[in-house]
């Protein structure tokens, strides 16, 4: 029954797509140009060849092979921070579908419903060889290592300052939260196979509108992100990334121009890893903020119990790459597995900020997979 429940909300997620992708991604288009997109569109699938296949089984066939996955984070809060409130709110609530298109093909819809209710992901991969795949629609930037992670995955209650500032989550240049993600091409691939799932070298180069997620471009720019990562023993990666763009409407764009470098090992009992990040260019509509920014972190896991991991970190941002603007954030977490599906998240984070501007926060978050 459980089953037949998912696979029909699956057929209407997917029914529902086109309309959101055009409603989204064509932000400012005109009616008439969407209803034509539309139509070529349909006229695509109608002059499909037939194969003797029913279009019932067809479809019974897809909704079969498509994997519907999500989890929800809900959040309690305790804060002295000036400004800032304590409680309790639902931090995510997300919906993802994935399957396959034949051998070569993959795909991935993900749906946030807390808040506005937005598609998050969206795209195709072909992936016939392991040494070049392409990925073609919304995704995330391949920039820094964090910005990669899913929000449990990264061990304490928040992503690190200049994840946030300078990876796209809210980003400086003015950028709309995108959940570190944009509209594209990306291509990627392994090189050098030193064992079962190790490759020495992994790379990707990523071609993005630079204008965040669900909407169109408005300049005539394109941001480009490139990135190279070696992995000499299997489960530690070191690299770094390059990012060149331009953010803002046509002749009042600023200058996007990050770089990386760092590095990440995890396996099942342990985690260790540290970034620093660094960028130049402004705040879109803002003349004065300082032109050049910067961030480094580090943060460390280990199991102290089964089921039970301590995590640690130390996180600064500076925003204008001096210590005049140095805020430093000290965490410390104790994650419970409590349910193969369930963790439970304690963070303490003493924030040690400009002007003496210290505060607590102390956060309890309930991670549910299903």
């Amino acid at each position: 029954m459980k089953v037949s429940l998912l696979k029909s909300a699956s057929i209407f997620i997917l029914a529902l797509l086109p309309t959101f992708v055009v409603a989204q991604t064509l932000e400012g288009n005109t009616t008439e140009s969407a209803q034509q997109n539309i139509k070529t569109e349909n006229n695509t699938v109608s002059s499909t060849v037939d194969t003797g296949i029913s279009t019932k089984d067809k479809l019974r066939s897809f909704v079969d092979n498509i994997n519907i996955s999500g989890f929800f984070t809900g959040r309690a809060m305790y804060t002295d921070e000036p400004g800032k409130y304590s409680g309790f709110d639902i931090r995510f609530l997300r919906v993802k579908a994935t399957g396959d298109l034949g051998k070569d093909f993959s795909y991935c819809f993900q749906f946030e419903f807390t808040g506005t209710p937005r598609i998050v992901d969206t795209y195709l991969t072909w992936h016939r060889y392991s040494f070049f795949k392409i990925r073609a629609g919304q995704m995330k930037r391949n920039f820094t290592y964090e910005n990669r992670l899913a929000p449990l995955t990264i061990g304490v209650s928040d992503f690190s300052q200049s994840i946030m500032k300078l990876a796209g989550l809210a980003d400086r240049s003015g950028e709309h939260n995108s959940n570190g993600r944009d509209v594209g091409i990306l291509l990627m691939g392994d090189l050098i196979k030193l064992g079962e799932k190790h490759n020495l070298i992994h790379y990707d180069l990523g071609v993005f509108n630079g204008n965040g997620i669900n909407k169109a471009d408005n300049n005539k720019y394109k941001d480009v992100v490139g990135s190279l990562h070696i992995s000499p023993i299997r489960n530690l990666e070191i690299g770094g990334a390059y990012w060149d763009g331009q953010y803002g409407p046509e002749g009042q764009t600023v200058r996007r121009d990050r770089w990386t470098c760092g590095f990440r090992f995890e396996n099942p009992k342990y985690m260790l890893s540290a970034e620093y990040i660094s960028s130049k260019g402004g705040v879109y509509d803002k003349p004065d903020e300082p032109l050049k920014s910067d961030g480094w972190f580090v943060t460390g896991g280990m199991p102290i119990a089964k089921n039970v991991k301590l995590y640690a970190k130390y996180d600064t941002y500076r925003d204008d790459k001096t210590d005049a603007t140095k805020i430093d954030r000290y965490f410390g977490a104790l994650n419970f597995k409590v349910h193969k599906n369930v963790v439970l998240q304690f963070t303490y984070c003493y924030t040690d900020g400009i002007d003496k501007q210290d505060y607590n926060n102390v956060v309890g978050q309930m991670f549910v997979n299903f």
